[in-house]
């Protein structure tokens, strides 16, 4: 199992890859606006993908964000941030705040200005496939 410190990326860097990302879709787009950035997930979901019992009093955040990056080092990246006020079911949609994450991965609200970023990190607990996927899910076969 990794340590907190292995998985947290300074958030300085995620903002960058999440621009590199942009300004690729911006160019397979010929450019518009890349269709999606980032997902809002109810943590519900994550918790019964994991075949967990979900009890909201035991979640800090009801949500998270996943944004897509792309890194200098050419790989596709997906950063996960604890969101605090979504709501995602209409007509009381709301896109919350994103919490960046503090040294010991505690969620706290995002701190203004460059030194602020440069000192909170965001999640990244992906490795990309194929090295780490079931190549013979039928989400793997090209239609």
């Amino acid at each position: 199992d990794p340590e907190i410190e292995d998985v947290l990326y300074p958030a300085d860097s995620a903002c960058r890859d999440i621009a590199a990302f942009d300004s690729l879709c911006m160019a397979h787009f010929h450019g518009d606006a890349p269709p999606a950035k980032a997902f809002t997930i109810r943590a519900i979901d994550l918790v019964s993908a994991l075949g967990l019992p979900y009890d909201s009093n035991s979640c800090t955040f009801k949500h998270v964000r996943v944004y897509m990056g792309y890194n200098p080092e050419h790989q596709f990246k997906l950063f996960v941030v604890p969101v605090k006020g979504a709501e995602l079911s209409p007509p009381n949609i709301n896109a919350g705040q994103d919490y960046l994450l503090n040294s010991e991965g505690h969620g706290v609200p995002v701190q203004p200005g460059p030194t602020g970023i440069r000192t909170q990190y965001v999640l990244d607990l992906n490795t990309p496939c194929p090295s780490t996927c079931d190549m013979s899910s039928p989400l793997m076969q090209k239609q």
